[in-house]
C-alpha cells in the first residue's frame, strides 16, 4: 500500500459522511474506543480479510467519533425555554469569548454562559472578562423554505445556540478579567495585536485600500469595502482577500531568505520557521485555509529537516483528519472543503497539465496549469453553494493572483513590517490602488 494515511483519512471522512445522513445510536465515543481496538488486533494478528475488516471498522470508529462530538454540541437551557418561539427575557452572566465588532450603533460578540438567570428561576451554573448583560433571548431561525438557509443549523455548527439582544451598552456589565495564564489570555493578546496591527495599516495605507490589504495581510474582513469585496465576488477573486497557502508561502519564503542572508545553518532556519508558524495563524484569524497551510508547512518543514516523509499527499491527508478530529464540524465548512479540495487537485494535476500545455516557457506554463486546475475544482463547488461562477475568473485569476501574491503582498508585509517611510509602501499604495480601482 503506497499511500496509507491517504487511505485512512478517506475512509475517516466517509464514516463522518454516514453519521451526517444517518444515526447509529449505539455508535459513541466508548463504541468507537472497542472499535478502534478491535480493528487494531485484527490488522495485528494479520486476521482473514485484513483490509476490508479494518477499514469498515474503521469508517464505524469515525462514525461514533462524529456522533459523540455532536451529541455534545447541545445547548444547556431547559427543554421549556428551547422550545419558545418568542424571545425571552433573561439576565446572563458570561465570558466574551471572542472579539468585539462595531457596526454603527450595535457591538456584537460570542458569549460562554457562566449563568443565565430567567424570572422566578434559579441561575444555570456553567462556567471564566465576565459580562453580565439584560437582554432579550431567542432561537434562530430555521430554513421556511425547502432548500433555504438553514440560520439554526449555521449556527449550531459553529457551536452557537442561542441569540441574544440588548437595548444599548449600559444594560451591559463588563468585569476586568482575571490575569491568569491560559488560553483565554493568549487569544486576548492576539485580539489586542490584531487591533494594534489594525491600527498600525489605517496609517499606512489610504482609506480605500486599507480595508483589502487588511484582509490579504492579517485576514481582518471588517473594513472591506462592501460593493468592491461584491466586484471580486462576481469575478472569482475573493480568495485574493482570504489568507491561504500562498500567503503561508511567500511568508515562509521571505522569513527563510532572511535567514539565509544571516548565515544560519539549514536545521536552524527550519526551526524557526517551524515555531513562527502558529503565530502567523493566530494573527490572521485561524481560519480553517490558514490552519491546512499553517499546519502542513510545519510537517513538511519537520520532514525537510529529518529527512522523514516528503510525499505532500499523506501531509495534506494527515493534516485533515488532524483538523477533523478537532472539530468534525469542518467538513461541512466551504472554505475547508474548497482548501483541501484544491489542494489535492494541485498536487495531482499541475505536472500533468502542465505536460499537455504547448508553452516553451516554464513560468507561464505552470501559471496557466494552476489556474486550470483550481479552476476545474473550484467550478463545481461554486456553482453548489452560490449557483455563480464568473468566466472572466479563468483570465482574472491568471493575471492578478501572481501579481498579488508576489509583489502586492510583499510589499505590504515589509510596510506592516518596518514602517511606512519605506518605498516598499509607496509601492504597495501604488499597486493596490491601480489593481483594486
Amino acid at each position: 500500500m503506497k499511500r496509507p494515511i491517504v487511505l485512512f483519512v478517506c475512509l475517516w471522512i466517509t464514516g463522518y459522511v454516514l453519521a451526517i445522513y444517518t444515526t447509529i445510536p449505539w455508535l459513541s465515543l466508548p463504541s468507537s474506543l472497542l472499535l478502534a481496538g478491535a480493528a487494531a488486533a485484527w490488522f495485528l494478528l494479520r486476521l482473514p480479510a485484513g483490509l476490508p475488516v479494518c477499514a469498515l471498522l474503521l469508517v464505524a470508529v469515525s462514525c461514533g467519533y462524529w456522533q459523540w462530538a455532536d451529541q455534545r454540541n447541545v445547548t444547556a437551557l431547559p427543554q421549556q425555554q428551547q422550545r419558545q418561539s418568542e424571545p425571552a427575557a433573561a439576565a446572563l452572566s458570561g465570558r466574551i469569548a471572542g472579539p468585539v465588532t462595531v457596526d454603527g450603533d450595535r457591538a456584537s460578540f460570542a458569549v460562554e454562559a457562566e449563568s443565565i438567570r430567567f424570572p422566578e428561576e434559579n441561575a444555570l451554573p456553567m462556567r471564566g472578562e465576565r459580562v453580565q448583560v439584560s437582554l432579550r433571548l431567542l432561537r434562530p431561525e430555521t430554513a421556511r423554505n425547502f432548500g433555504g438557509f438553514d440560520y439554526r443549523r449555521y449556527l449550531r455548527l459553529h457551536h452557537t445556540h442561542w441569540l441574544m439582544t440588548a437595548k444599548g451598552t449600559d444594560q451591559a456589565q463588563v468585569e476586568p478579567a482575571a490575569l491568569r495564564f491560559g488560553v483565554a489570555l493568549l487569544l486576548r493578546w492576539n485580539d489586542e495585536l490584531r487591533l494594534a496591527l489594525d491600527g498600525r495599516m489605517n496609517s499606512i495605507f489610504p482609506e480605500r485600500q486599507a480595508g483589502m490589504m487588511k484582509a490579504m495581510l492579517i485576514g481582518l474582513q471588517d473594513d472591506q469595502n462592501p460593493d468592491r469585496f461584491q466586484q471580486f465576488s462576481e469575478r472569482g477573486l475573493t480568495h485574493i482577500l482570504a489568507i491561504s497557502g500562498l500567503n503561508v508561502a511567500v511568508f515562509l519564503a521571505v522569513f527563510i531568505g532572511i535567514m539565509r542572508k544571516l548565515g544560519l545553518a539549514k536545521e536552524t532556519y527550519l526551526l524557526y520557521a517551524m515555531l513562527l508558524l502558529p503565530f502567523y495563524i493566530l494573527i490572521t484569524g485561524a481560519s480553517p485555509s490558514i490552519v491546512r497551510a499553517g499546519l502542513m508547512a510545519m510537517i513538511a518543514l519537520y520532514a525537510a529537516r529529518r529527512g522523514l516523509l516528503k510525499d505532500a499527499f499523506h501531509i495534506t491527508a494527515l493534516v485533515a483528519w488532524l483538523m477533523l478530529l478537532w472539530n468534525p464540524y469542518y467538513l461541512l465548512d466551504v472554505s475547508f472543503q474548497l482548501s483541501f479540495l484544491v489542494t489535492l487537485g494541485l498536487i495531482l494535476g499541475v505536472t500533468r497539465v502542465s505536460n499537455l500545455l504547448p508553452v516553451s516557457s516554464p513560468v507561464i506554463r505552470n501559471a496557466l496549469a494552476i489556474t486550470i486546475v483550481s479552476q476545474l475544482i473550484s467550478f463545481p463547488i461554486s456553482i453548489y453553494y452560490f449557483n455563480q461562477f464568473s468566466l472572466l475568473s479563468w483570465a482574472a485569476n491568471t493575471v492578478l493572483v501572481p501579481l498579488i501574491s508576489l509583489v502586492v503582498f510583499p510589499m505590504g508585509f515589509s510596510s506592516l513590517s518596518f514602517g511606512p517611510r519605506l518605498c516598499a509602501a509607496w509601492e504597495s499604495n501604488r499597486l493596490s490602488f491601480i489593481l483594486f480601482e
